[in-house]
C-alpha cells in the first residue's frame, strides 16, 4: 500500500510510477490520499458487494436506475479480465467514487495500448474534495505500468465543471471532438 499525501497531486506520472515501483505496488494495490480539507480515501479495486453503492452512484448521476443484479453478473464476468480495471474510492468503508479503466490494444505506430475511462463518477456531496483526482491518479498509474500512450475519456460537453476538473489534471479537448452514438438493443 502507498500513501499519497496532497502533494502527490503536482507529482508527474513519471514520479508516481516510480513511487509504486519502489513500494512493490501493483495494479491491485490500494493508495490512500489525502483529501481537501483533510480527511482520508482508499482507492483500491471493486468488489461485488459494492455494486448496490455503486448503482446509487449512476443514480444519482444518470437520473436512472441501474439493474444491480444485472451489474453483479458483469462484474463476475470482467472483473478478471486483466484488460478491466475497477476502482473504488471509498472512506470508512463508504463509497464515494468509482471509475474504470479499460485497456485497448493498438496497431498503430508502436502498437503500445492506451486506456479508455468510463462510468467515472464521484458522490455529489464529496466532489472538489480530492476524491476524483486520486481516481485519476489510479488509473494513470495503471496506464503508465500497461505502458499505455494515452488516456482517452469522454464527458458532455455542457459538464462545464466536469470539463474544468480534467482540464486541472492535464487533459485537452483542445482539437478533439468525440462521438457517441446509443444503441437500441433488440
Amino acid at each position: 500500500m502507498i500513501s499519497i499525501d496532497s502533494d502527490a497531486a503536482t507529482r508527474s506520472m513519471d514520479d508516481l510510477g516510480r513511487l509504486r515501483a519502489s513500494e512493490g505496488a501493483s495494479g491491485s494495490a490500494e493508495s490512500l490520499a489525502t483529501l481537501d480539507g483533510g480527511g482520508r480515501v482508499e482507492v483500491g479495486r471493486l468488489v461485488e458487494s459494492d455494486m448496490e453503492a455503486v448503482a446509487r452512484l449512476y443514480e444519482q448521476f444518470w437520473g436512472e436506475p441501474s439493474s444491480v443484479e444485472r451489474m453483479r453478473e458483469a462484474f463476475r464476468r470482467l472483473k478478471s479480465n486483466p484488460d478491466y480495471v475497477f476502482l473504488a474510492a471509498k472512506n470508512g468503508g463508504e463509497l464515494l467514487g468509482t471509475a474504470t479503466g479499460i485497456f485497448c490494444g493498438d496497431l498503430y505506430g508502436e502498437c503500445r495500448p492506451f486506456m479508455v475511462v468510463e462510468n467515472f463518477v464521484v458522490d455529489a456531496g464529496w466532489q472538489r474534495t480530492g476524491v476524483g483526482s486520486a481516481l485519476m491518479r489510479e488509473l494513470e498509474a495503471a496506464a503508465v505500468e500497461r505502458d499505455c500512450t494515452q488516456i482517452i475519456l469522454v464527458t458532455e460537453s455542457d459538464r462545464v465543471d466536469t470539463v474544468s476538473f480534467y482540464e486541472s489534471l492535464g487533459y485537452e479537448s483542445g482539437p478533439y471532438r468525440g462521438f457517441k452514438k446509443r444503441l437500441q438493443s433488440g
